[in-house]
């Protein structure tokens, strides 16, 4: 029996539309400013350079990154197995088990993290130390709104973290079940053997519908932080940019990504409206110095502010 490639391709290619609907979870709108939470010498460094460090994902706080959201896929594809009576969706299924993680050897994730809010507990505790710690906010529509061509070391894309177990599973299972169906409808009587390109042509769509997932799924624990990532994809071969440091969890890769806009006020540099201080002893003093450095590096109306909560509150 001959198979029909170039159907299969335009079913995929359809289906693909259709999800970019449910991709809106993790590409929406971003609120009107983002907030950057580091501490004193990292937000020196930032000012700096104009420069956001963005790390290698597997470096970051949360030690589940990716495996979580991976963990939802196997759990969601083995329930798809069980109820499987075609073979070929059933080798289809059990392939994907091992190739829908496209960052496990194939590409890399670099993230730097945002949150929607700028006075929170949890991350003054991560980055206040004894300085206070400090929330840079960004306008969000300017984070890298560049004219003309750009740099493939610099291309990055914001996205919303999503908390909610039941929309991770749905969105999933969305994509499982819409390329079972196609898989299913194309391969009647037709032997594994036989639809075994047809399956490798499935799994890659797989692959590419669950990426943005699988970097924007957290556990609903985390859900306070309110996140959003700017993720920058480094593919085998590109990795010149590539920097290293010490960090908390030993030599950790990462890259400087450039989100400043090219042109208006803040042109060439990060997009910077606000800044939060964490709670302090002496707000005063830390003003004075916000200031001087703020004028020594250029940066014009950049509001600053300071945490509402009481200085010894759990810090």
């Amino acid at each position: 029996m001959t198979l029909d490639f170039a159907a299969l391709d335009t079913a995929l290619e359809k289906t693909s539309s259709t999800l970019a609907g449910s991709r809106k979870h993790v590409q929406a709108t971003p609120p009107e400013f983002l907030f950057h939470y580091t501490n004193s010498a990292g937000m020196r460094g930032i000012l700096e350079s104009s420069r956001l460090w963005a790390t290698n994902y597997r470096f970051l706080n949360d030690a589940s990154e990716v495996a979580y959201g991976m963990a939802l896929f196997n759990s969601i594809v083995q329930d798809l197995l069980a109820s499987s009576s075609n073979e070929v969706v059933s080798e289809f299924l059990g392939r994907t088990l091992h190739t829908a993680n496209a960052f496990d050897g194939m590409f890399d994730c670099y993230i730097a993290c945002f949150c929607e809010r700028d006075d929170l507990l949890n991350q003054w505790r991560v980055y206040a130390g004894t300085g206070g710690g400090y929330a840079l906010g960004l306008k969000a529509k300017e984070i890298g709104r560049r004219w003309g061509e750009v740099h493939s070391t610099q291309n990055f894309l914001l996205r919303k973290v999503i908390y909610n177990e039941d929309i991770q599973k749905r969105l999933i299972s969305e994509v499982l079940e819409l390329t079972v169906q196609i898989l299913d409808e194309a391969t009647q009587d037709i032997s594994v053997a036989d639809a075994n390109n047809l399956i490798a042509r499935c799994c890659h769509f797989v692959r590419s519908e669950v990426a943005d997932y699988l970097f924007c799924f957290k556990h609903s624990a985390f859900a306070v932080e309110e996140e959003w990532r700017l993720c920058h994809i480094v593919s085998p071969g590109e990795e010149d940019h590539v920097q290293f440091r010490d960090g908390p969890y030993g030599l950790t890769p990462y890259v400087c990504l450039d989100p400043s806009p090219m042109a208006g006020v803040n042109n060439n540099k990060l997009p910077l409206a606000r800044i939060t201080h964490g709670p302090v002893p002496d707000p005063s003093n830390v003003r004075f110095a916000l200031n001087k450095l703020l004028r020594a590096k250029e940066y014009a109306f950049v509001e600053i502010a300071g945490s509402v909560l009481p200085v010894r509150v759990g810090l």
